[in-house]
């Protein structure tokens, strides 16, 4: 094996050893980002979103029970397709 190499595989080799011979050093510092002003924003509309509270869902709400109500709020002459 030539000299070099030799030298540079003894080095190496010292390294790994001096870092197994480190002892484990757990990270003491955040794991976890901190909540930004978008995912606390998401997080609000999700949870009026589950009760029914968004500003969108009330219209929504109503014409949902018109239909399965049967009362279609349709005008026939506004619509050509539905006969006069």
């Amino acid at each position: 094996m030539p000299t070099w190499l030799s030298n540079a595989y003894q080095n190496y080799f010292q390294q790994t050893q001096d870092v197994n011979n480190k002892s484990y050093q757990q990270y003491g510092g955040p794991t976890v980002a901190p909540i930004n002003q978008n995912q606390y924003t998401a997080e609000q509309w999700a949870q009026q979103g589950s009760a029914g509270a968004l500003p969108t869902q009330a219209g929504q709400t109503n014409a949902l029970q018109n239909v399965i109500g049967g009362q279609f709020n349709v005008n026939p002459s506004s619509n050509p397709w539905m006969g006069a």
